[in-house]
């Protein structure tokens, strides 16, 4: 016999009196001896319906939800008006997913207790877990109507408001819920998380410190005060946040992951691979993470462990586009053009590479085309070099006999017609209204027509200028008595933040070529990267037109004045593929690991050969690369004056 067998009987006052001390157990966070007296009471045969509701709560604490269930279920059989028990069993019942199951239980405890403003919440929150907002919000505003305190249901109905976007009404409710429990962590970090969302940055980090002062120990709190932090660009303090947050909870692979995409911003990235490493440690199944660390380990010119590092990726998640893309541009920058076309298409899966012009109404087609006899529409994409690069497609499909549309950046236009490539290119807008043909993008010709090094399909010059043009300049140029060179240096600033960064050039380093060699600048920069014109201290070195030709912006002429020029030397833009495209003698100036058309090692292309390729020898060192170049340059004009 038990010692509560010993010291009990059966007469109902005792069985109240363990009750009582049951209860005392509870509140002592003593669950163990409070579940002993219940079982007990149960194996004497209790047929108290609160008994086994109680019981039901300590098993679900300990994480027995089995016993729970069965122990609510036998609550409610015995009192079929006890209201929580409907309100806990469908609180179980929802943690197991079985939303329709736990809604009936919720609707039965509000019919019994129609003033039960827990089952209201729980309500909201199982139609928020199957996005049904506007319900769940209903259900929300009923429980603090009824008990304007709830300070649950007033954190949930602010969420909702975050869901969509509506950051000022969240606000309002984390507002009142301060109000309610001002030492809430939980409801300062989400307010916090509002304001952030909100652009209110400095705000956000407030909160997020105070949330930190009342529960010190709170590894996502300091997560979200280093991204905050990084917001400002406050790196070292986001730094120290993540660590702090990592150092709580060591397997916080979100803290791993952040304090790796931190230290890939900030130029770090051997100190990012162990970030990330370690964000792939605390979860294994981290996608994101394995293509990012695939992503630096391109940027590093590591390619096959780039490659192995998507292929894990996809392992874990076949059909994820960005790593699906990423793997493309090792593949074609490591010179396997099969793989790498096959996979290229997934750019346009990916929201942060699909960069189409236009997006018809008919259905594309990706593989094939010169086995289909139907009209195409061929659609530009990326940026203008791109375009430039890959139209040389077009006349050759014309040849092969396909109907087709050319849609592309009305910049192209004029250059489109002299070139021969289409006497009628459509603008980006009118391509999105063709509907009695298929579609297919631009970059994804070349994969049709089995493009690789050895095969480049279209290879001699194909971009034209009116002979006008030329003349006009060649006229407007003749009076320069030094070797012309024309030169660009930036590309779009877009591009340099984003994908390509430390490909573009400052002006001032030309001024190297000028050490050793006696030439004329003629600038081809256009817009972004101009200004630098203003401030440069060979301005004197330009041809006396400069300001003539920074005026011209079409690029029909700009070929004119390019091809009037006795070299191009260029960072890799869109110059470099005008040039490159017309057969004028052109220098490229690369960055360590350049953009996969370039591949990695060749100093000649054959995409363009009449282009030659100058590689950094390490990483942001353009001042050695155009010692280099300088030297060639005097070779290139040594019989200029003969």
């Amino acid at each position: 016999m038990s010692n509560l067998d010993k010291n009990q009987s059966n007469n109902p006052d005792d069985k109240l009196s363990l009750e009582m001390r049951a209860l005392e157990f509870i509140k002592k966070g003593k669950l163990s001896k409070a579940e002993k007296i219940y079982r007990y009471l149960i194996d004497k045969g209790s047929l108290n319906h609160i008994t086994y509701a109680n019981l039901a709560i300590i098993c679900g604490a300990k994480g027995n939800s089995e016993d729970m269930i069965k122990l609510l279920r036998k609550s409610i059989e015995i009192e079929p008006l006890y209201e929580q028990a409907y309100n806990n069993l469908g609180i179980a019942l929802r943690d197991r997913n079985e939303l329709d199951s736990a809604i009936i239980l919720f609707e039965k405890a509000i019919k019994i207790k129609p003033d039960y403003s827990d089952a209201y919440l729980n309500l909201g929150i199982v139609m928020y877990r199957k996005n049904k907002l506007e319900r769940a919000r209903i259900f929300y505003k009923k429980a603090i109507e009824i008990d304007p305190k709830n300070i649950k249901a007033i954190n949930s109905l602010a969420i909702t408001y975050e869901h969509e976007n509506e950051f000022d009404k969240a606000i309002s409710c984390y507002e009142k819920a301060l109000k309610i429990n001002p030492l809430s962590s939980e409801i300062n970090t989400n307010f916090a998380n509002s304001l952030f969302r909100k652009g209110k940055i400095d705000e956000a980090i407030i909160l997020y410190r105070r949330s930190i002062m009342i529960k010190p120990d709170d590894s996502s709190s300091h997560n979200n005060l280093a991204s905050a932090l990084k917001k400002k660009g406050l790196f070292d303090q986001a730094i120290l946040e993540y660590n702090n947050a990592i150092k709580i909870d060591p397997r916080n692979a979100k803290a791993f992951f952040n304090l790796g995409v931190l230290l890939e911003e900030i130029d770090k990235p051997n100190a990012a691979v162990n970030a990330y490493k370690e964000s792939i440690k605390a979860d294994p199944n981290n996608v994101e993470a394995f293509t990012n660390l695939g992503i630096i380990f391109h940027e590093l010119g590591s390619l096959e462990l780039a490659i192995d590092t998507y292929y894990k990726a996809l392992r874990i998640e076949p059909n994820n586009p960005k790593s699906r893309w990423n793997l493309a541009i090792s593949q074609l920058l490591n010179g396997n053009y099969i793989e790498g076309w096959r996979n290229y298409d997934w750019r346009l899966n990916n929201l942060n590479s699909n960069k189409l012009h236009s997006s018809p109404k008919s259905k594309p087609i990706f593989e094939d085309i010169l086995r289909s006899n139907e009209n195409l529409l061929v659609i530009s994409e990326q940026g203008l070099g791109d375009t430039i690069q890959y139209m040389r497609y077009i006349p050759y499909l014309r040849d092969l006999g396909l109907n087709i549309l050319f849609s592309a950046q009305e910049k192209l236009h004029n250059l489109i017609k002299v070139s021969n490539i289409d006497s009628n290119p459509l603008t980006t807008e009118a391509a999105n209204f063709v509907s009695d043909r298929r579609w297919i993008p631009l970059l994804s010709l070349p994969r049709n027509l089995g493009v690789t090094p050895t095969n480049p399909v279209i290879s001699k010059p194909y971009i034209k200028t009116k002979k006008e043009l030329l003349d006009k300049w060649k006229k407007e140029l003749s009076h320069e008595n030094k070797p012309i060179v024309g030169i660009n240096w930036q590309g779009s600033l877009d591009m340099e933040k984003a994908s390509y960064k430390g490909r573009s050039i400052s002006l001032e380093t030309f001024s190297i070529f000028l050490k050793q060699n006696d030439i004329t600048f003629l600038s081809l920069q256009k817009g972004f990267g101009s200004d630098q014109l203003k401030d440069c201290s060979f301005k004197n070195k330009f041809v006396s037109s400069q300001n003539k030709i920074d005026q011209i912006w079409d690029f029909t002429e700009n070929a004119a004045i390019a091809a009037n020029c006795d070299l191009i030397i260029t960072c890799d833009t869109s110059v470099a593929h005008l040039a490159g495209g017309m057969g004028l003698k052109v220098w490229l100036l690369l960055r360590d690991v350049p953009f996969w058309t370039w591949g990695l090692h060749d100093q000649s292309t054959f995409w363009y050969p009449s282009m030659r390729l100058f590689r950094q020898y390490k990483k942001n060192d353009w001042i050695s690369l155009f010692e280099k170049v300088g030297l060639e340059l005097r070779k290139e004009f040594a019989n200029y004056y003969d």
